[in-house]
């Protein structure tokens, strides 16, 4: 990796760390401490937590882990077959990244 490359890297890690604290101040504002009431609701108890940083981290698996967990929209069309085809295209992003 060049010098050139590393400091491409860097300046938009930069900027994309500043606009993730741009975005994150506006929802502050935006949600006026009703999001903290929302995220403290949804974590009160230990698996409804984890369950929580699952789909958040990772995205289909957490969604598809809890679906099967709770049974919760197994039968709805539009979860039942979105949910796989985004962990399979996620699964492909990943092999892609790894192999380039």
């Amino acid at each position: 990796m060049g010098m050139t490359n590393a400091l491409n890297l860097l300046c938009g890690l930069a900027l994309f760390l500043y606009g993730m604290h741009v975005m994150g101040e506006g929802l502050t504002r935006a949600s006026g401490g009703r999001l903290e009431g929302i995220l403290e609701s949804l974590t009160k108890s230990k698996i409804k937590a984890v369950l929580l940083g699952a789909a958040a981290l990772g995205g289909s698996v957490g969604a598809l882990f809890g679906m099967w967990l709770f049974h919760h929209k197994t039968r709805k069309a539009k979860f039942f077959i979105t949910i796989p085809l985004l962990l399979a295209a996620q699964c492909a992003l990943l092999y892609w990244i790894y192999v380039h």
